[in-house]
């Protein structure tokens, strides 16, 4: 009861002054009551504590909720724990053992995983699950796969979960034939299509290019909920279909048995943002409001993006004024928008506010305005960016960041140092780089320097070329 209402110190109280002989009842309400509560290390203190009185031996249920603990705040004690699991004979537990392996790979430890996993019984579908869903976590799709086929040789069946994360890995690797495999295994078994098959089977399609598929099952849905109205609305936009996206997002909003969410307002902002449609874009703005969805961080984000990519940079920064807060992507998102538009000293103006407001760029914050920079031959400008890029910490030397760069020289004449660049960039073979030199050099009528620039480039495709297929050669010594 106490732990409940968040009175550890009184639940804590309680505990010490009972009776000596403490019974495991006891220990596992204490234990749970730190775990309820967020205090997951000291939840394993009085594990060790029940360890130490000797006389009461711990249960299925301690090891639940220490396991719980180390997901949430203790990840670091999971194979202390996973010990005491094994030496007080819970190994062959399946709940327990999923649980395991659910935490070894949300730490991307896949081989703890999987030998935990070995001894396990092959006869619950939960453990399965387990494994195939830490394999799609640490993105080993392929694995995901090929251990979904070995469940017939274990008579075992798979669930509505287990067939989620399949379509899901599906989806991930672009595998349509073997979407389309699941899907008949579906309907050959009379699976109902709920919302999360149906939704998985939608989503799973359009990101393998089946658009037809995808349409399909959602026109033969009996009941239409708004998860697969979004999965089908989000199938076109990320097909860059944004007209047919908005025309089932205004079917959506005819059928009156389900109204669009968060998650609807905001797939339909980016069809718009694809078709550039600053009316359509205006009417969705209108109906979030009307729906009461005006402040969601994520949808104001959008709608910034829509409206500077559709050229209209007041509504832009009215959305943004309007806003309580700012998290770096809406940052992002406004400076960007008006860097695209071309007004720099406006998007410089709100650099400034993002520094002074605590909040650090990110690499995608610098780009648009280093490319504006390139456009309106702003070098010191350009090079001030440049510099303040290099000095932040979280903005990795990506080698857009250093094209932008090369550009802003190689445009107002200064070829050798963006030569220089080039030269001593932390990076592979860059062909963007040295055709945007290449560029440059013509445009300044520079023809003695681009030819020593093609002849470099020339040199090092094939100094490439010649690198691949001795590395090439070495594999094939090995195999």
């Amino acid at each position: 009861m106490y732990g409940i209402l968040s009175s550890i110190h009184d639940a804590s109280s309680v505990f010490k002054n009972t009776s000596n002989k403490k019974d495991i009842v006891a220990w596992n309400a204490i234990i749970s009551a730190f775990l309820h509560n967020g205090h997951g290390p000291e939840a394993i203190k009085y594990y060790v504590y029940l360890q130490r009185s000797g006389n009461v031996r711990p249960n299925s249920v301690t090891f639940v909720s220490l396991l719980k603990a180390c997901s949430e705040s203790a990840p670091n004690q999971t194979k202390l724990v996973h010990i005491c699991i094994i030496k007080n004979g819970f190994e062959s537990n399946a709940y327990i053992g999923s649980m395991l392996i659910d935490i070894y790979a949300k730490r991307g430890n896949l081989e703890d995983a999987q030998r935990t996993f070995e001894r396990l019984s092959k006869e619950d579908v939960a453990t399965w699950n387990s494994m195939i869903t830490g394999f799609i976590c640490c993105e080993h799709f392929e694995e995901a796969l090929q251990l979904f086929t070995q469940l017939p040789k274990h008579n075992v069946k798979p669930n509505n979960l287990t067939l989620v994360a399949i379509m899901q890995a599906c989806s991930d690797i672009f595998v349509l034939d073997g979407g389309r495999l699941i899907h008949s295994y579906i309907i050959r078994n009379n699976i109902t299509l709920n919302t999360f098959i149906s939704s998985s089977l939608i989503d799973m399609y359009t990101r393998c290019g089946g658009l037809e598929d995808a349409q399909n099952i959602f026109d033969n849905l009996y009941r239409k909920d708004v998860v697969s109205w979004n999965a089908m609305i989000a199938g076109y936009t990320q097909h860059g279909l944004g007209w047919e996206a908005l025309c089932l997002f205004s079917k959506m909003c005819r059928y009156q048995c389900c109204k669009p969410d968060e998650a609807t307002f905001v797939i339909a902002s980016k069809a718009c943002s694809i078709m550039t449609m600053l009316e359509s874009g205006r009417c969705i703005h209108s109906h979030i409001v009307e729906a009461g969805h005006e402040s969601p961080t994520l949808i104001n984000n959008t709608l910034i993006y829509m409206y500077s990519t559709c050229g209209n940079i007041q509504d832009a920064c009215h959305v943004f004024k309007r806003m309580s807060s700012h998290d770096t992507w809406t940052w992002n998102a406004i400076i960007s928008g008006i860097s695209e538009n071309g007004e720099y000293n406006l998007a410089s103006d709100y650099f400034r506010k993002m520094r002074e407001g605590g909040v650090d760029p990110i690499y995608v914050t610098f780009v648009p305005m280093l490319s504006l920079c390139s456009q309106q031959g702003l070098l010191d400008e350009g090079c001030s960016l440049f510099r303040s890029a290099r000095e932040c910490d979280g903005v990795p030397p990506t080698v857009e960041l250093y094209n932008c760069m090369v550009d802003v020289l190689g445009r107002v004449g200064y070829l050798h140092l963006a030569e220089e660049i080039l030269l001593t960039i932390p990076f592979e073979f860059n062909l963007l780089g040295w055709m945007s030199l290449l560029t440059n050099c013509k445009t300044h009528n520079n023809i003695e320097v681009g030819k020593r620039f093609f002849d470099d480039l020339v040199d090092f495709s094939a100094a490439k070329k010649l690198n691949e297929i001795s590395t090439w050669e070495k594999n094939q010594q090995h195999t």
